[in-house]
């Protein structure tokens, strides 16, 4: 999956003036870990702001960041940051077989 940051990421200020959205912890986990246990996902990269870029790579310098070739390499989930999955179960195995999905929430 690739976890990003949309532009409403601002209203979440200041808690994500320093971090990630994806880094905000919502009950045990943070919003990246229950994302990426969703959708069962082997890896994650991220795009996001410039100046938390380079904190997502300092903890952990494989991690794909702002990486346009690893996003067009495979097919990817594009996750925002700012979502909280429903439900604790992933999504189904054969969700994205008949191609590209957008999945909306209120439009």
């Amino acid at each position: 999956i690739c976890i990003y940051e949309d532009w409403h990421v601002r209203g979440l200020d200041p808690l994500t003036l320093t971090r990630p959205a994806a880094d905000l912890i919502c009950g045990l986990d943070t919003l990246a870990q229950k994302q990426t246990r969703f959708f069962a996902a082997g890896s994650a990269g991220h795009i996001c702001r410039p100046n938390v870029a380079d904190l997502i790579r300092s903890r952990d310098p494989l991690c794909p960041v702002n990486d346009a070739t690893w996003l067009s390499s495979a097919p990817t989930v594009l996750v925002n940051a700012r979502w909280v999955p429903a439900r604790l179960a992933s999504a189904p195995v054969n969700a994205f077989a008949d191609g590209p999905h957008v999945g909306t929430v209120n439009g």
